[in-house]
């Protein structure tokens, strides 16, 4: 009897834990690795360790779509979209950043208020190392691309649009 109540423990305490941190569980699929990856891509990034550039239109429908880092640098980039609050513009925000961080590449932990970043729905890296976050956006505002590393330093890439569909 008593094996039967440290059998029942264990399977409460297995069952009850907490996963460890990893990517979202529809992306860690090969069936939805593959489909993401073969998707054509909204946005595409470059980003060389100095610059980045972006692919992509200046106004887009709200709604879900793809953002694809091309990681040329060894700085393991990563690509964040924010929105701009109504009352804040991209430029205004690359502005603000220069003034409290410092130039294009600089460290910065500091955060404008003004802005919000969305959690991406889906997030793999191919065989390439090339990043691709599916995003589903969903406020009529300004946006902005940036690129980062894990040492907070922060490039801006370009911005665009999000308008109702018609």
């Amino acid at each position: 009897m008593r094996w039967l109540v440290y059998a029942f423990l264990v399977i409460l305490l297995v069952s009850c834990s907490s996963p460890t941190p990893q990517t979202p569980a529809e992306t860690s699929t090969p069936d939805a690795k593959a489909t993401l990856i073969a998707s054509p891509p909204t946005f595409e990034i470059t980003f060389d360790g100095n610059n980045c550039i972006v692919d992509g239109p200046d106004e887009i429908t709200a709604g879900e779509h793809l953002f694809v880092l091309h990681d040329l640098s060894d700085l393991s980039a990563y690509h964040v979209v924010q929105r701009m609050f109504s009352d804040h513009s991209f430029e205004e925000e690359k502005k603000w950043v220069e003034e409290n961080c410092g130039p294009p590449g600089s460290h910065c932990a500091k955060d404008s208020g003004r802005v919000a970043g969305y959690q991406e729905k889906k997030q793999v890296y191919d065989e390439d190392g090339d990043l691709y976050k599916l995003i589903d956006l969903t406020f009529e505002v300004e946006h902005a691309i940036w690129v980062g590393n894990p040492k907070m330093e922060w490039w801006p890439c370009g911005s665009f649009q999000v308008v109702a569909a018609p």
